[in-house]
């Protein structure tokens, strides 16, 4: 997506909602490291502060929440995006049209609102936005298996080289896997829920976890 869709070069900004789950997280680093800027759009929530300090170290370069876009100050400090990314739809869309510049590019790779996305028609007239989708399924039918190596080898190496830290977890045995649902359920939890088969595979996980964010 970062690639794909347009030519970003060194201070460009990308705009993004769902910027704390896995992929906007992958987002910020990835952004950071080839000198790209970010504007990370997450929900308002009680942990606000800590969402935004753990974004901030990933490499954002703003961080701010849906309810921000009712204060125009906050909206006119922002810079203007030549790449958006939405996995959210509905309303959050119309929001971020007011962060893309002239031409800009919005690639949409996920819908949980479950809404319909609302696309303002002074921006599609007077901005001349593109809007697009993106399927992994589709891009790994139309891409060869080379270049798919390829691409999962530059992933892996960002993730060598430490420029690509995976998002936290919290392990939770097999048999536990209420607890797990639960937990995932509650919102604003900051991790993601993995299913360990027994107490050894646990341990391993927890130990792994240990000298990873210690790396």
């Amino acid at each position: 997506m970062l690639y794909d869709y347009t030519s970003l070069e060194e201070g460009d900004v990308i705009v993004q909602n769902g910027a704390n789950s896995a992929v906007g997280q992958a987002v910020i680093q990835i952004a950071a490291h080839n000198k790209w800027r970010t504007i990370n759009i997450i929900r308002d929530r009680p942990n606000k502060a800590e969402t935004v300090k753990q974004l901030a170290d990933l490499g954002a370069t703003h961080v701010i929440t849906d309810a921000d876009f009712k204060n125009r100050n906050v909206i006119k400090q922002l810079p203007l995006a030549h790449l958006g990314l939405n996995c959210v739809g509905g309303k959050a869309v119309s929001d971020m049209t007011k962060l893309l510049q002239d031409r800009a590019t919005l690639v949409t790779y996920g819908g949980m609102s479950m809404q319909p996305m609302i696309i303002p028609t002074g921006a599609m007239i007077f901005k001349d936005l593109i809007f697009c989708g993106f399927w992994l399924g589709k891009w790994n039918m139309e891409n060869s298996t080379e270049e798919r190596i390829e691409m999962l080898n530059n992933v892996v190496r960002l993730m060598k080289e430490k420029v690509l830290r995976p998002p936290t977890i919290e392990p939770v045995l097999l048999k536990d896997f209420q607890t797990a649902v639960k937990r995932a359920q509650e919102g604003f939890t900051g991790a993601k829920q993995v299913l360990a088969l027994d107490e050894e595979s646990l341990a391993k996980i927890q130990e792994e976890v240990r000298v990873y964010a210690h790396a």
